[in-house]
C-alpha cells in the first residue's frame, strides 16, 4: 500500500516539474505571444482559455474532495489507534496485576518451602503469564505496524498538498500567461491535452488509493475485533486462574497451620536438646582447661630439657676441643680428598665397543705386554655382566701380568683406575673403606672410600661436603683392583661388600627405600646434633676385579666367591714375553661415560643359539650334579649373559657362541673341580669334555685332558693362550 502511495506522489511530483518546463518554455515564447497577438482574435482566445481555466477548477475541486476523504480515513486510523491504545493499557493493568499475583505467590513459596505441590502451581502460573505477555507483545508489535503506517500516510498526505498548492499556483500563473498569448495556438492545444491526461490518471490515481484506504479499514476492523475476541479469553483465563489460585491459598493455609504446630514440638525438643550440649561442653569445657594445664607443664618439661641438651652438647664440645676432637664438620675431612685422577676430555661422539677393544689390543702392544685378543675379550665381557657377576678375578702364578691388564685396559679404554694392594692382616670391611678413629676423632679413609665418594650416583647430596667441592665423577666408570686379594681371606674383608654388590641386581634405583638394601654404611662414630650418617650406593657406574697367586702363602676362594666371579687363570707361558715399556704407548685421552657402557649392555641370545645354549648349561648342570657340586639359578643366569655379551669378531668363521661358552666353562665350572677324585667321576667328566667339544675349543679341551689324565685327582693349572 505504501509503495502504491509513493508511486502516486512520484507520478504527481513529475506532473509538477512538467508544468515548471512549460512555464520556462512559455517565458521564452512570450516575445513571441505578443508580436502574434494582433493575428489572433482577442474574443476566441479568451473564451477558450475560459473554458479550459474552469475544466482545471472543476479538476481541482475533485482532487480536494478526494483530500477530504483521504482525512477521513486517516481520522479513522488515528480513532483506531486510540482503541488500541486503550487495549494495550488494559494489557498492562492486567499484567501488573499478574505480576502482583507472581509476587504473592513467591512470598507464599518462601513461607511454605516443605510443600513441594505449591511450586508446581506457581510454575503453571508463571507458564500462563508468560503466554500472556507473548500475546501481549504480539498485539503491541502490530499496534506499532499500524502507527507506523498511519504516520507514513500522513506523511504522504502532506507532501501531495504541499505538490497541490504549487501546481495551483504554477495553473494560476499559466492562465495569466494564457490570458496574454496571442499566438502559438498549436503548442497550447497539446499541453492542455498532456494537463487533461494527466488530470485524468490522477482521478483514477485517487480512486485506487480510496479502494486502499478501504481495504485498510476493513483490516483496522478485523484486528479490532481478534483484540477484543483475545481479551474476552485472557479475562476468563485470569479469572479461573484466581479462583485456582483462591482454593489453593486454603488448602497451603491449612498445610501451613500444620507445620507450625510441628514446628512448635520440634523446637521444644531441639531446646531440650540444646540443654544437654551446654550440660556436654561445659563438661568438655573444664576438661580443656585441665589439658591446657597439663600441656603448659609439658612445655615447661621440654623447654627443661632442651635447656639440659644445650649445656650437655656444648659440654662435649668443649670436652672434644680440649681432648684434641675435631668439629663435626672436620671428623671426615679425610673423606672428602678426592682421589686424583688424569684428566680425561668428554668426546660427543657415541665410541663403538668394537673400536674400543681394538684400540686396548694396539695399547697392550705398544706396551709389550702379551695379551691375545681372546684374553681381552673374556675381561672385557666378564666386567660387563657385573650385575649378576659383580667379581672379576685372575688367578695364576706369578710373573703372568694378571696386575698389569686390568690397570693397562682402564688406561687403554679410558675408564679410571684405583689399584688397592692387600694386605695379609685385612679381617674386615673397615679396611676396604676406613674406619673412625675415636682417639683423633676424625675418620681415616681409604682410596676407594674416596673414590666411592667421587662416583656415588645418588647420595652425595646428603653428605656434609667442604663448600667448593668439586670433583664428582658419578658420569664416568671406575675400575677397582684388588691386587692379591688372597693374601688374605676374601670372606672376611670382602664378602659382606660382594652381598651388597649382588643385591644391586632387580632393585628400582629411583626409590631410596630401594637403595638402602645395597647401600654401604661407613663408621662414623657418635653422630652430633643434626648429622645424618653417610652411606655408599655401589653403582654400575664402578667394577671390581682381583688378582690371586696360587701358592702356598696364598688362600683359595670359597664356592661363595667363585659363584658371584668370573675367573681368568692365566696359565704358565710357553715363551718368555718382553718387558712392559713405559711410555712407549699413549693412554687413552677420552673417558668413557656410563651411558656409553651401559649401552654395550645385551640381555639375551639371539633366538637361533638360545637353544643351543639352554641345553649346554643343562648338561653342565646334571654334570655337576653327578660330582655333588651343581650350580644354581644365578650361575645359569651368569652364563647366559656372559654369552649374550661377548662382543662380536672380526673373524665371522669364529663361532662366537660356542667361545663364549667355552670361556664360561673356563672361568666358572673348571675351577670347581680341583680335588675331585677321577675314579668316581668319569662319567661327569665325560659329559662336561662333551660340551667342550661341542664348544670346539682345542685349547681348552687339551687342558682339560691334561688335568685328568694320569692322575688320582683333578688337577687344573689354566690355559696359556699366548700362542
Amino acid at each position: 500500500m505504501l509503495d502504491s502511495l509513493v508511486l502516486q506522489l512520484a507520478l504527481w511530483l513529475v506532473a509538477a516539474i512538467g508544468s515548471v518546463l512549460a512555464y520556462v518554455k512559455y517565458k521564452q515564447l512570450r516575445e513571441q505571444i505578443r508580436e502574434k497577438e494582433a493575428r489572433l482574435p482577442e474574443a476566441c482566445d479568451y473564451i477558450d482559455l475560459s473554458a479550459r481555466l474552469e475544466t482545471a477548477r472543476a479538476e481541482l475541486e475533485a482532487t480536494s474532495t478526494r483530500l477530504g476523504d483521504a482525512r477521513t480515513l486517516i481520522a479513522n486510523g488515528e480513532r483506531a489507534a486510540a482503541d488500541e491504545q486503550a487495549a494495550r493499557k488494559w494489557l498492562a493493568e492486567k499484567h501488573d496485576e499478574l505480576l502482583r499475583v507472581a509476587a504473592l505467590s513467591e512470598e507464599m513459596e518462601r513461607l511454605k518451602q516443605a510443600l513441594d505441590a505449591r511450586q508446581a502451581l506457581l510454575s503453571e502460573v508463571e507458564s500462563t503469564r508468560r503466554t500472556l505477555i507473548e500475546s501481549n507483545d504480539h498485539l503491541v508489535q502490530e499496534n506499532r505496524g499500524l502507527e507506523a503506517r498511519l504516520s507514513e500516510t500522513q506523511r504522504m498526505i502532506a507532501y501531495y498538498e504541499t505538490t497541490q498548492a504549487e501546481r495551483k499556483q504554477q495553473l494560476e500563473s499559466i492562465s495569466a500567461q494564457i490570458q496574454k498569448a496571442q499566438a502559438d495556438q498549436l503548442q497550447l492545444n497539446r499541453d492542455v491535452e498532456d494537463l487533461t491526461d494527466r488530470a485524468r490518471k490522477a482521478e483514477e490515481r485517487t480512486k485506487e488509493l480510496e479502494e486502499r484506504c478501504t481495504a485498510a479499514r476493513q483490516q483496522l476492523d478485523t484486528i479490532q475485533k481478534d483484540v477484543q475476541a483475545k481479551r474476552d479469553e485472557t479475562q476468563k483465563q485470569i479469572e479461573a486462574i484466581l479462583k485456582e489460585f483462591a482454593t489453593k491459598r486454603g488448602e497451603a493455609q491449612g498445610q501451613f497451620e500444620a507445620m507450625q504446630k510441628e514446628f512448635s514440638a520440634k523446637r521444644d525438643e531441639a531446646r531440650a536438646q540444646l540443654q544437654d550440649v551446654h550440660k556436654e561442653i561445659a563438661a568438655q569445657r573444664a576438661q580443656l582447661e585441665t589439658l591446657i594445664a597439663s600441656r603448659k607443664a609439658h612445655e615447661e618439661h621440654i623447654a627443661m630439657l632442651k635447656s639440659l641438651l644445650e649445656r650437655t652438647e656444648k659440654r662435649l664440645d668443649q670436652q672434644n676441643e680440649q681432648s684434641g676432637h675435631a668439629k663435626a664438620e672436620d671428623r671426615y675431612r679425610d673423606l672428602w680428598q678426592p682421589v686424583q685422577f688424569p684428566t680425561l676430555a668428554r668426546s660427543d661422539r657415541h665410541q663403538d665397543e668394537h673400536e674400543c677393544l681394538e684400540r686396548v689390543s694396539r695399547y697392550l702392544k705398544g706396551a709389550g705386554l702379551q695379551f691375545p685378543e681372546r684374553v681381552v675379550y673374556s675381561f672385557h665381557t666378564a666386567l660387563k655382566v657385573a650385575d649378576l657377576s659383580p667379581l672379576v678375578v685372575l688367578a695364576g702364578i706369578s710373573g703372568t701380568g694378571k696386575s698389569e691388564l686390568p690397570r693397562r685396559y682402564a688406561e687403554a679404554m679410558g675408564i679410571h683406575f684405583v689399584g688397592i694392594a692387600v694386605q695379609p692382616r685385612w679381617d674386615s670391611p673397615q679396611d676396604l673403606f676406613g674406619f673412625f678413629n675415636y682417639m683423633e676423632g676424625r675418620y681415616k679413609a681409604t682410596d676407594l672410600a674416596r673414590a666411592m665418594v667421587q662416583f656415588e650416583m645418588f647420595n652425595r647430596p646428603q653428605w656434609p661436603l667442604p663448600k667448593g667441592w668439586n670433583e664428582a665423577r658419578d658420569d664416568r666408570m671406575l675400575l677397582v683392583l684388588l691386587d692379591e686379594m688372597n693374601l688374605a681371606r676374601v670372606e672376611y674383608y670382602f664378602s659382606e661388600f660382594l652381598s651388597k654388590l649382588e643385591v644391586r641386581r632387580g632393585l628400582d634405583q629411583t626409590k631410596p627405600e630401594e637403595r638402602a638394601k645395597a647401600e654401604i654404611a661407613i663408621d662414623m662414630g657418635s653422630l652430633g646434633r643434626g648429622e645424618k650418617p653417610i652411606h655408599f650406593y655401589p653403582g654400575r657406574n664402578i667394577l671390581f676385579a682381583g688378582t690371586m697367586n696360587e701358592d702356598e702363602s696364598t688362600q683359595s676362594l670359597s664356592d661363595k666367591v667363585l659363584d658371584r666371579a668370573c675367573v681368568l687363570r692365566f696359565g704358565r707361558p710357553r715363551q718368555p714375553g718382553q718387558a712392559a715399556r713405559a711410555g712407549a704407548a699413549d693412554p687413552c685421552t677420552i673417558g668413557l661415560r656410563f651411558e656409553e657402557w651401559m649401552s654395550w649392555q645385551r640381555n639375551q641370545v639371539s633366538p637361533s643359539d638360545a637353544n643351543r645354549v639352554a641345553q649346554w648349561t643343562r648338561d653342565l648342570n646334571d654334570a655337576m650334579e653327578g660330582l655333588e657340586r651343581p650350580f644354581g639359578h644365578r650361575v645359569a643366569l651368569a652364563m647366559q649373559s656372559y654369552v649374550a655379551n661377548y662382543p662380536a669378531l672380526a673373524l665371522k668363521s669364529v663361532d662366537r657362541i660356542g667361545r663364549a661358552f667355552a670361556d664360561q666353562i673356563e672361568q666358572r665350572i673348571l675351577p670347581k673341580l680341583r680335588g675331585i677324585e677321577l675314579d668316581e667321576a668319569q662319567k661327569p667328566l665325560k659329559a662336561i669334555r662333551k660340551v667342550l667339544q661341542d664348544c670346539d675349543d682345542p685349547k681348552l679341551l687339551e687342558a682339560f685332558d691334561q688335568g685328568a689324565a694320569n692322575q688320582q685327582t683333578f688337577i687344573w693349572r689354566g690355559i696359556d693362550r699366548t700362542e
